[in-house]
C-alpha cells in the first residue's frame, strides 16, 4: 500500500472535516479559507474564501454537504435600536459543485457565534453557540435540505429551547 501520509503547513487551522465519499479533507483556517486536500492525489483540489472566520464544520451523513459555522453573530436590527436583534449563520456547501447557501437563525445577545456543528444521520445539523459571559447555550437543529432558516426545535430533557 502506498504511503498516504503528508504534512500540511497550515497555520491558524480552526477546524477540519473529512469527506469520505470523495476522499477529501476539508480544512478551515482563521483567515476564512476552506481548502480541500485530496488524500489520494496528495494535492489541494480547491480553495474557497468563506468571507468569515469559521468555527467548526461537518460533512452531512449522505456526503452531499459540508456545513461550516460562522464564529460571529450579525446584528439584524438598527445599531441604535433599543431591542437589538442578532442572527447566527451556517454556510452550506454542496460538495458536488461547491455552490454555497446561507442558513441563518435568530440568537440572543448573550450568544457570540457558532461554537460547534455536527451533522446528524437524519438530515439535520445540530448547532451549539458560544456564550458571552457565563451560563449554558442551547442546542439548535437545522434541516440541511432547507435554505434560509430551516430551524426546528431541539429539546434536552427539562431544558426548554425556544423555537426561533
Amino acid at each position: 500500500m502506498a504511503d498516504m501520509s503528508a504534512t500540511l503547513p497550515l497555520p491558524n487551522l480552526t477546524s477540519w472535516a473529512y469527506d469520505g465519499t470523495r476522499g477529501v479533507l476539508n480544512l478551515l483556517t482563521a483567515e476564512g479559507k476552506l481548502l480541500g486536500w485530496n488524500v489520494a492525489a496528495q494535492a489541494f483540489t480547491y480553495t474557497l474564501d468563506l468571507g468569515f472566520k469559521p468555527s467548526s464544520a461537518d460533512v452531512s451523513a449522505n456526503g452531499r454537504y459540508l456545513v461550516v459555522g460562522d464564529s460571529s453573530t450579525h446584528l439584524t436590527s438598527g445599531p441604535v435600536a433599543v431591542d437589538k436583534t442578532y442572527e447566527a449563520q451556517l454556510l452550506r456547501i454542496n460538495l458536488t459543485d461547491l455552490s454555497r447557501s446561507i442558513m441563518s437563525f435568530k440568537v440572543t445577545s448573550f450568544e457570540s457565534g457558532v461554537a460547534d456543528v455536527t451533522a446528524a444521520s437524519d438530515g439535520r445539523v445540530l448547532v451549539t453557540m458560544a456564550v458571552n459571559g457565563s451560563g449554558w447555550g442551547c442546542v439548535r437543529a437545522l434541516d440541511l435540505g432547507v435554505t434560509g432558516t430551516g430551524l426546528t426545535a431541539a429539546r434536552l430533557n427539562s431544558l426548554s429551547v425556544p423555537d426561533r
